[in-house]
């Protein structure tokens, strides 16, 4: 059946779907720094996620893209 899923922790909502994707109050933690694809065709699921101290990485079904974080403040 569709519709929206909520997380809570500590009786506060923290984590819910809504039509359009989904809504985060708090924090995303990622997994650990440093475990960059060493190529575009590296092994992962889209979607996933990755980055050391200067770039940040997300697999797409093409391949693993990476943005620079040098010009981030």
């Amino acid at each position: 059946a569709d519709g929206a899923v909520e997380l809570y922790h500590d009786n506060v909502k923290k984590f819910e779907t809504t039509a359009s994707g989904v809504q985060v109050t708090g924090q995303i933690v990622l997994g650990t720094s440093g475990t960059e694809p060493t190529s575009s065709g590296d092994a992962g699921e889209v979607g996933e996620v990755r980055y050391t101290d200067n770039y940040i990485y997300i697999k797409t079904s093409a391949g693993w893209k990476r943005a620079n974080l040098s010009a981030i403040v």
